[in-house]
């Protein structure tokens, strides 16, 4: 695969990543719901959207190829929003309280 592919591909999954994890955030409220069959089928459909979305995605960008540095790049993602996420909560936390 092309050098400038590669990098478009890794740039994607990243915000990608971060889009799944700011999606996770969103709907957590469904997704950890104290039913399981209501939490089984919002799992599963959450998961099949957004893989489904992800590899229309990659089909755009170079054809559908799948690499595991795109896994990777998918984790590092979801571990950015997820400690941003954190990190903003904790500070509007801390100026609500003053």
């Amino acid at each position: 695969m092309i050098l400038s592919l590669q990098i478009k591909s890794l740039i994607v999954s990243f915000l990608f990543g971060i889009l799944f994890s700011f999606n996770t955030s969103i709907n957590s409220k469904f997704l950890y719901n104290e039913y399981k069959l209501l939490r089984f089928l919002f799992t599963f459909i959450f998961i099949i959207v957004h893989v489904l979305l992800y590899f229309i995605i990659l089909m755009h960008i170079n054809n559908g190829y799948y690499h595991i540095y795109l896994i990777f790049s998918i984790v590092c993602g979801f571990t950015f929003e997820y400690f941003m996420h954190k990190k903003i909560k904790s500070k509007i936390a801390f100026k609500v309280k003053k």
